[in-house]
């Protein structure tokens, strides 16, 4: 068997407290999202080969895209497709900018903007990422651990997990000082309402007032 079939692993947005949102092959129907404002991209953070064992494809060499908006961005938002698919070669991930209000029929919509094409590295954000994400069920829903690992986080401290949930309550929640990611992990307990198909979560790390890394994000399809 080979490894996962991806061409980016995760969406980013926003400015500064940059939204990571994981997105995953497995949806079991269409989901569209509104993810931030701007700006947006899609990244390639997974550069290890084994996690894909392509040799044609060599997908841990696809670069990631970052959109700089330049003008014409203000009033609008970024909607993420995920899409359900029968075969793994089938894309799923759309994304959009939308603007608030559509210009009358015959007039221009001006935009301008600055592609950027590369390394994941290169989009600049809080220096504290999301490493690694571990998704286990539970008797009530499911538990997410979230690694987080930047500089600031290795010396432990008054760290907290900040996490919200949509269609969904949170259980449980603690956070770990993880030695061997040189970071911190964010453990929490998920249950879904009776009636929800999908169920979005946020997470990220703060020290009283201050912010400590990106906001993971992540939709969730219980049933």
């Amino acid at each position: 068997m080979g490894g996962q079939l991806v061409h980016a692993d995760r969406v980013a947005a926003g400015r500064g407290r940059e939204a990571q949102r994981l997105i995953p092959g497995d949806r079991e129907h269409l989901h569209v999202a509104q993810v931030v404002t701007q700006p947006l991209g899609l990244l390639q953070r997974d550069r290890t080969f084994d996690h894909y064992q392509d040799l044609e494809a060599r997908y841990q060499d696809r670069p990631s895209a970052w959109v700089e908006p330049l003008e014409g961005f203000e009033k609008g938002s970024v909607r993420l497709l995920e899409i359900a698919t029968q075969l793994e070669t089938d894309d799923n991930i759309a994304m959009a900018w939308v603007p608030d209000a559509l210009p009358a029929r015959g007039e221009p919509l001006s935009i301008s903007y600055r592609l950027h094409v590369g390394s994941a590295d290169d989009v600049h954000g809080p220096a504290a990422r999301v490493a690694a994400t571990r998704i286990g069920k539970t008797e009530k829903g499911v538990r997410f651990l979230v690694d987080f690992v930047g500089p600031q986080l290795q010396h432990g401290g008054d760290v907290q997990a900040v996490v919200s949930v949509t269609g969904g309550r949170v259980v449980e929640q603690h956070v770990e000082q993880n030695s061997f990611a040189e970071g911190v992990r964010a453990s929490f307990e998920v249950a879904p309402e009776t009636t929800a198909r999908d169920v979005e979560l946020r997470a990220f790390l703060k020290s009283k007032d201050d912010v400590l890394t990106e906001t993971w994000s992540y939709l969730w399809q219980p049933n």
